[in-house]
């Protein structure tokens, strides 16, 4: 689908000539192909856009959001022939590719949908929905606990231990 031109004064007159994308609905076709394009990343990748959410951490903290109700509301696939673990992965890669259209994704962001995707990988071939869904949303809170809240709790005791009164 061809991007079309959104001329909305951007905070930055220096990317005036980059094509921004416009507001798609629900279930619209990406690369040609019909695909499910989750509520909440329309939701999640217009804020992005529109730079309601700018830093890298609320954009992982989205991301993590976004990521948690996409698995929560993944259906099964029909056919008995598709691998569960095949249709969830097509389902995350097209919410990504939407997300990336938005706005470029951060390292963190990439680091999270590599991990994801790898979890999803090695889900049991005879897993059920119910039990995937709950393996990979457990996951997810862990990767948010473990390496998003513990690298911020980290980073300001190292900050705290190095600034001194009347540094700054």
């Amino acid at each position: 689908a061809p991007v079309e031109q959104v001329r909305k004064k951007p905070a930055l007159t220096l990317f005036d000539h980059l094509a921004r994308r416009a507001v798609v609905s629900e279930g619209e076709t990406v690369d040609g192909g019909p695909v499910y394009i989750h509520q909440a990343t329309i939701r999640v990748g217009g804020a992005f856009r529109t730079g309601q959410i700018q830093h890298d951490d609320q954009r992982i903290d989205a991301l993590v959001s976004l990521l948690e109700e996409v698995v929560g509301d993944f259906a099964a696939p029909i056919s008995t022939t598709t691998r569960l673990s095949t249709e969830l992965d097509k389902t995350i890669k097209a919410q990504v590719n939407y997300l990336v259209q938005c706005r470029q994704l951060s390292l963190g962001m990439g680091n999270l949908i590599k991990f994801l995707r790898t979890c999803i990988a090695k889900l049991p071939i005879d897993a059920t929905i119910d039990t995937a869904r709950g393996t990979l949303l457990g996951k997810l809170q862990n990767f948010s606990e473990e390496r998003v809240a513990q690298a911020r709790l980290t980073i300001a005791k190292k900050v705290q231990g190095v600034i001194q009164d009347g540094d700054v």
